[in-house]
């Protein structure tokens, strides 16, 4: 130790001192990250609770928006539910760009509907990039069954959005995913919902080829309230989508 000091010209006082103030450093340095990481995670579930809160209000919106369809059916005055529904589509819209660019600055990632929920009032207003946010809700997905709507849903917005082509194999894909353990009501299911969607796009043919595959699936279930509730179903909706039963 003698040495040391004549090396380096510091008492051991010195040095204690010196050591004190590295262990001092280390331990503000370590308190300073360690306040840091709690800020980000706190920022983290700040951020987590907006875009919650904020698809819980689209949800809510998006609720309004179908009543004011319905409402509008029974109405003389179209111009005034017009307005309502013009109006309540861009507070959704204005409220899913908000909680996109939330998940986008904040580094979080949202829950399966909650993509769903944005990317579909996104899609209200033309933007592209609800596509990427469909894809998320699907890769999100939790279950089976969860993953499998998600995908029927991607697959209608795509339909919906003129990108038949695309929405045709999305509906496939559903299909498939569905694997060895698909009952005849979920593939005859797909196939309505397919052909629904094919009609509202125009595209007759299709819808009337699909409805008659689902038809097809829905004769193999066993006799009983589903088998009726599934055929009765699919008349109704092929009825309104292509005006024949």
């Amino acid at each position: 130790m003698a040495n040391l000091e004549a090396l380096t010209g510091l008492g051991m006082g010195d040095l204690a001192t010196i050591a004190i103030s590295a262990v001092a450093l280390i331990a503000a340095v370590i308190a300073n990250v360690s306040a840091s990481a709690s800020k980000a995670n706190d920022n983290k579930a700040q951020a987590r609770n907006t875009v919650n809160g904020l698809c819980v209000r689209i949800a809510e919106l998006s609720t309004q928006i179908q009543v004011f369809r319905v409402e509008q059916q029974g109405t003389s005055n179209l111009a005034l539910f017009n307005t309502k529904i013009n109006a309540t589509v861009r507070q959704v819209v204005a409220l899913a760009t908000l909680a996109r660019d939330v998940l986008a600055k904040s580094g979080i990632k949202a829950a399966a509907v909650e993509y769903a929920l944005i990317a579909d009032a996104i899609a209200m207003s033309g933007d592209p990039s609800a596509d990427a946010l469909w894809a998320q809700a699907v890769d999100t997905a939790r279950t089976r069954h969860d993953r499998i709507d998600l995908m029927q849903r991607f697959a209608e917005y795509l339909y919906s959005a003129g990108k038949a082509a695309r929405g045709a194999v999305a509906y496939g894909e559903a299909r498939a995913a569905m694997g060895a353990e698909a009952t005849p009501f979920e593939i005859g299911r797909n196939l309505q919902m397919e052909a629904t969607a094919s009609a509202n796009a125009g595209h007759t043919d299709s819808a009337r080829a699909l409805f008659d595959e689902a038809r097809e699936y829905y004769a193999q279930m066993a006799e009983g309230t589903t088998r009726t509730y599934a055929l009765n179903s699919l008349t109704s909706a092929r009825k309104g989508a292509v005006g024949e039963t």
